[in-house]
């Protein structure tokens, strides 16, 4: 389905093009667009939350099989077999070879490292070397389970504003490739003064319908793809960036409490698999999502090593983590239940995470209808504007 999706994309782009530049410019225009996408072969990996649902489901049936007395190779063999994602099975296989070959299974799961979080090898890995492994793979289904489900409520919440501007960008494209040049070339043909509304849209109107206009844009937007990308590639950037985004009203708090929620269930997962306090510091760290809170890690790890407390720390860096979070943890530390403790912290961010997102959507909401409501009363008024003023000439 997803093939036959980007087939019809590609041939409904091809007769679109066909349409407004003829089939020679066209073809010089894909043969351009050829060039610059040469090389940049995506790379797919099963990040999407329905697929990681799937790995969680696998990873419980694993565990469900091994506490029933099943070896773990012919569990793994089980799960290449039966997996219903072709993706997964590969995995499983390669996973059930990697085994059979003499490795651990949070080795050989490492291998695929794109997909397993470190907290996840690490949790896997406590489970080893403590005979938790049963128990540990529970938690971590668990773990990766709630992540799909956070990942498919941001998703879905941002699903709406992504649909509109799209269809404001098709529509805008319309408007300009199809509709706007028939009455431009009328205006021309009058000879008429035009106001700047109008005199903008005929001057969109002959760049988008431009190839060349095209082709330089596709090379500009080329070079600062790559020179974004390669600024963004140091880690140092990263963290720039993401301060950045911190900052804006929407996007920041959400940003902060869907870092902090997966910060949290990965602090959890990790004391209650066992693993130490120091190690899982480090692998909570990379599960968080935040450059911010990953490059503090060793900061962390130093300030613990020294003698002082998870919750000092915490107040010390409220402003990076969160003071929640230092109030809860001194209580935890007195009661030695911090797994609880960040169970619960984590279900506190993510229903304010959730709150943020429905807070988005109800701003979002009347703004992307005023846009919507510009370009089409913008389009009407570059029309009827120089139509109304040749009334004067009769």
């Amino acid at each position: 389905m997803k093939q036959l999706g980007g087939w019809a994309a590609g041939l409904c782009v091809l007769a679109g093009g066909c349409y407004a530049w003829g089939p020679v410019k066209t073809l010089l225009a894909l043969l351009v667009l050829a060039f610059l996408l040469a090389g940049q072969r995506p790379r797919f990996n099963l990040k999407s939350a329905s697929e990681q649902a799937g790995l969680a489901e696998s990873l419980r049936q694993l565990a469900f099989m091994t506490r029933l007395g099943v070896p773990l190779l012919q569990a793994l063999q089980v799960l290449a077999d039966h997996s219903e994602d072709a993706g997964l099975r590969r995995i499983w296989c390669e996973v059930g070879y990697a085994v059979m070959s003499g490795r651990t299974l949070s080795s050989a799961l490492g291998m695929h490292s794109e997909l397993f979080p470190r907290s996840v090898l690490g949790m896997v890995s406590a489970g080893e070397l403590t005979g938790a492994l049963v128990n540990n793979l529970e938690k971590v289904s668990e773990m990766l389970a709630r992540e799909a489900g956070l990942k498919k409520k941001v998703r879905s919440t941002l699903a709406y504003p992504a649909l509109v501007l799209a269809l404001i960008g098709v529509l805008s494209l319309f408007t300009l490739l199809v509709i706007f040049p028939s009455f431009a070339q009328m205006f021309r043909d009058l000879n008429l003064p035009l106001p700047l509304v109008t005199q903008v849209l005929m001057l969109a109107t002959s760049l988008v319908t431009n190839p060349l206009a095209w082709m330089v844009s596709l090379c500009l937007a080329k070079v600062a793809y790559l020179q974004v990308s390669q600024w963004y590639a140091r880690p140092e950037s990263q963290r720039t960036a993401y301060g950045w985004l911190l900052k804006l009203p929407l996007v920041g708090p959400i940003l902060r409490y869907a870092a902090l929620t997966r910060y949290c269930w990965a602090f959890e997962g990790v004391l209650s698999a066992g693993v130490p306090l120091l190690r899982g510091v480090r692998l909570v760290a990379v599960a968080s999502g935040n450059p911010l809170i990953d490059a503090d890690k060793a900061h962390l790890v130093e300030a613990l090593e020294r003698g002082e407390s998870l919750a000092e720390y915490f107040w010390d860096y409220s402003d990076l983590y969160h003071p929640m979070i230092a109030s809860m943890v001194s209580v935890g530390e007195e009661s030695r239940r911090l797994d609880r403790i960040f169970g619960h912290l984590a279900g506190w961010f993510q229903a304010s995470l959730e709150e943020c997102l429905e807070g988005m959507s109800a701003v979002l909401e009347p703004v992307l209808l005023l846009l919507v409501g510009m370009v089409t009363g913008t389009t009407l008024i570059a029309i009827f504007l120089p139509l109304y003023g040749t009334l004067d000439h009769f």
